[in-house]
């Protein structure tokens, strides 16, 4: 078994995929985030971070629950929107949850009714959560985590202000924070709002 008490349709999904071991992130962080506990993850080597966060969030959610999120997922780019998006997927393939991945390419308005017609994961920048929270097209009152993935990137100042200030309206969740280079902006934004945040700290 990859996990002792995983998710069953979690665990089919590692199993398909041929994982037999965890990573040494994944091993230390995972039951950490189960807890849940807000975590701040710092690690130079993250083989298995996005992975990591994948699995925590499936582990979490199990399966779709009303219509509105439960957790979103903010990421530095794009790309990397898409990159997590297929991790999602994969995970949860044998579950019912429903992923939105939001990117600047298409209508705003449709990517709202995605969202407000049923989804429990949302992934995208910082900048478009902003633009989606603006046109009340995502309701933030479901929402159980908050996952902060490449926080170096986010924490540059035009995303790090998006951050900010989509951050600003969401009520009060767990917080899973990875990052490879623990620093005082990133530290700021814990203690604004991951309360007693437990800091993971692998070389």
């Amino acid at each position: 078994m990859f996990f002792k008490k995983i998710e069953e349709n979690l665990a089919i999904a590692i199993e398909e995929m041929g994982w037999e071991m965890p990573t040494e992130i994944q091993k230390a962080a995972f039951p950490k985030i189960k807890s849940g506990k807000n975590i701040c993850i710092t690690a130079s080597q993250k083989k298995g971070s996005s992975c990591l966060l994948a699995m925590s969030v499936i582990q979490k959610l199990k399966t779709s629950f009303e219509d509105v999120p439960r957790a979103v997922i903010t990421v530095g780019s794009e790309d990397k929107v898409k990159e997590m998006g297929e991790i999602f997927s994969n995970l949860a393939k044998h579950t019912d949850l429903r992923i939105v991945e939001l990117n600047s390419k298409e209508n705003l308005l449709n990517q709202r009714d995605r969202v407000y017609f049923g989804s429990d994961i949302v992934i995208g920048t910082p900048k478009m959560f902003t633009e989606l929270y603006t046109i009340n097209g995502i309701n933030l009152n479901g929402i159980k985590m908050f996952v902060v993935d490449d926080a170096n990137q986010l924490i540059k100042d035009q995303l790090f202000s998006h951050l900010n200030q989509f951050a600003n309206n969401v009520p009060k969740c767990q917080y899973v924070i990875n990052c490879n280079q623990f620093n005082s902006r990133i530290e700021c934004f814990i203690e604004d709002y991951a309360d007693f945040a437990e800091y993971l700290q692998l070389d």
